[in-house]
């Protein structure tokens, strides 16, 4: 049986980790992060196939994209930002995620995201 791939969410709402790992763990691998502040240590743990990554957490979801970019052996792993700011449009256009989710999202356009992005 081939090893479910991984998803990695970087929330600081609880709530949204719960439910995140309550839908997700149907088809992935679900790990969390609540900070950013060891992001890139972080992904060369878990060797995720996509990062689900929320702009206000603590460490700074906009700097973690960035980083997450710039680095070499993870810079190629497709990031969805989700946010209730107002403004997700416009962050992404500076630092060019792969996708972007507006809080509260659908459950059926989260799984369809990740399916059609993870690596």
């Amino acid at each position: 049986m081939q090893e479910k791939k991984r998803v990695l969410v970087c929330d600081d709402d609880s709530s949204i980790l719960d439910a995140c790992r309550l839908v997700l763990s149907m088809h992935y691998h679900v790990e969390t992060a609540t900070t950013c502040e060891n992001i890139v240590e972080e992904i060369r743990r878990i060797n995720p196939g996509i990062i689900l990554m929320d702009i206000l957490i603590p460490g700074g979801g906009e700097k973690a994209v960035k980083i997450i970019h710039q680095t070499e052996g993870i810079k190629e792993i497709p990031i969805i930002l989700f946010s209730a700011v107002h403004n997700i449009k416009e962050i992404n256009k500076r630092i060019k995620a792969t996708a972007i989710l507006e809080k509260p999202f659908d459950i059926n356009t989260l799984l369809e995201t990740i399916k059609d992005n993870i690596l």
